[in-house]
Order: C-alpha cells, then structure tokens, then sequence
C-alpha cells in the first residue's frame, strides 16, 4: 500500500519527477564515468612503472635501501642472477645499476637516476626494446619516392598518402618493404584519385 501511495505521489508531478530523474541519472553516468577515467589511469600507471621501471620483483643490497649509493651493491650478481633464472615460473632476470647524478645545463640544474642495462636481456622484461624500436623506425619509403613515382609535388596530398603507407606498415596491411609500399601508394593514389584531385584543387 505505501509503494502504492509513493509511486502514484512521483507521478502527481510528472515535470518535476522527470527533472529529479534525470538529475539523478546524469550524476550517477558523471560518476561512473570519471570512476572509470580514473580507475583506468591508475591501471595503466601501474602497468608502466612494472614494465619500464620496477619489473615485478626486485633484489637489492638492504644497505642500497636504506643510502641510494652506488657502492651498495649484490656481490656476484651473476651467481645470483642465473640461480634465479632456473627457479620455475621466471621469464627472465636482468641486472641493473642505478646511480644518481645531476643534469645541468645553462639554465638549471636537476637530479637525475641513471640505470645501467643489458638491452638484449631488459628488453625480454620491459618495454625498452619496443620503444627503441619505435624510436628507430623509418618508414621504407620516403616523401621524395611519391613524388617521384606518383609525379606529384611537395604538398598535403603527398603526406596524407605517406600517412597512409606508414600506418598500413605499422598496422601489418603491407610488409616492411620498399617494392610493397611503392605498390600499396600507388594502388591508394588510383583509388582514391577523385578525392586527391579535389583536395589539390583550390
């Protein structure tokens, strides 16, 4: 009888009920909303630091700990290094050296942690190998190779087919190969000549 009452007494102004309604549906989308923002970029934050910088298990020297120096060190840190790669369930085990420094140029001057790596066993722990890679990727054709095979000139158009080319190398679409791209731009350029031929015109 009283969820009777009530549900007829929510009704009895039913602008003022959609009002309250939709208030309380805006906030509670606004919330979970930013929940989820904020839950997201702590997850990722979290999957960074083990990635790039903490991995998930770390040895160190307990005096290291307690003094960032860099004389507190692991005595045999190969011993050890090997006895731990042979326990089960270890993907891989990288030696570090971390030291503090400062960086100073003619404006200002900042600490800075140095870490000394073996980049061919921290990349099998971290993302440092893909980075690198990413930092080193040239695409296999250049800008001047349109222009040359497509007879166009300097331009937007040149960069948007270059854009193309590159995220299809990078999207696995085409192999990473000069003869492929040379291919794939100018099989783009015919497609899509129409929409070209408008977007160089003034």
């Amino acid at each position: 009888m009283i969820f009777k009452i009530a549900f007829k007494n929510i009704w009895r102004n039913k602008v003022r009920s959609l009002i309250v309604i939709i208030a309380i549906m805006l906030g509670l989308t606004g919330g979970i909303l930013t929940t989820s923002i904020m839950t997201g970029m702590v997850d990722q934050k979290i999957r960074a630091e083990i990635t790039n910088e903490i991995s998930h298990i770390q040895i160190h020297n307990p005096a290291y700990l307690k003094n960032n120096e860099s004389q507190f060190t692991i005595s045999h840190p190969d011993s050890i290094a090997l006895l731990i790669s042979s326990l089960p369930g270890v993907k891989a085990v990288c030696i570090r050296t971390r030291i503090t420094g400062m960086a100073a140029s003619s404006n200002a001057a900042s600490g800075i942690q140095i870490v000394g790596v073996d980049p061919d066993v921290e990349k099998k722990i971290s993302e440092v190998g893909e980075k690198d890679f990413l930092a080193r990727w040239r695409p296999p054709i250049s800008g001047q190779d349109i222009m040359d095979t497509l007879g166009l000139s300097e331009g937007k158009v040149v960069g948007m087919i270059k854009k193309n080319m590159e995220n299809a190398v990078i999207d696995g679409l085409i192999p990473y190969d000069r003869s492929a791209a040379l291919d794939y731009i100018k099989q783009l350029y015919k497609e899509q000549s129409h929409d070209i031929q408008q977007s160089r015109e003034p």
